[in-house]
């Protein structure tokens, strides 16, 4: 049983020359546009109002995204510290004793400030410090056991003397030390 399917072409009704075809084709082409136009035309006014709509949402998002965003970072200049300073002073300045205010405007007088700071990065050495402090105290005891073993009366000065000793060597031993220390580092 086979079946097949002929094909008769004056069954079809279309339009058999090129330029029949053509009209053909354009008539229902222009036919079709003007059927789907209003379709467009409501459909372009939807998505303009939904790409309103949009960029309203977005607007939105990022006014609440400014209000819930951590501040910027703001660069700090000498200007701002010096008027935050002194602002602060200010303030704690009007909390103090009327006889303590004007030996704290000496304290933070630019000169005075100037000079503290010169001599806490120069002067006053952690191990400088530690190594008088040590020499001081073992100088001591050394001189005042010699003193108690052979009879003689101790004399202060010496732990006044050995603690300067004692901290320009602690200086010194810094100073030797630090370059080590850099060169171990990563």
């Amino acid at each position: 049983m086979s079946e097949t399917l002929g094909r008769k072409p004056e069954l079809h009704q279309t339009p058999h020359s090129s330029s029949e075809r053509y009209e053909h084709h354009h008539e229902t082409t222009s036919n079709v546009r003007h059927e789907h136009q209003e379709n467009l035309d409501e459909i372009m006014s939807k998505v303009e109002e939904t790409a309103r709509t949009s960029s309203q949402e977005l607007a939105r998002y990022r006014e609440d995204e400014a209000k819930h965003a951590p501040p910027e970072r703001q660069f700090v200049g000498d200007e701002l510290k010096g008027n935050t300073l002194k602002r602060s002073l200010r303030q704690i300045r009007k909390n103090l004793k009327p006889y303590q205010r004007p030996f704290s405007k000496f304290l933070h007088n630019t000169a005075v400030e100037g000079i503290s700071e010169a001599s806490a990065k120069t002067i006053a050495r952690p191990e400088g410090l530690l190594f008088g402090g040590i020499a001081s105290f073992l100088a001591s005891i050394a001189v005042l056991l010699a003193c108690y073993y052979y009879g003689y009366e101790y004399n202060y000065f010496i732990g006044l003397i050995s603690f300067p000793a004692g901290f320009v060597l602690g200086l010194i031993i810094e100073f030797l030390i630090r370059p080590l220390r850099h060169r171990n580092e990563p």
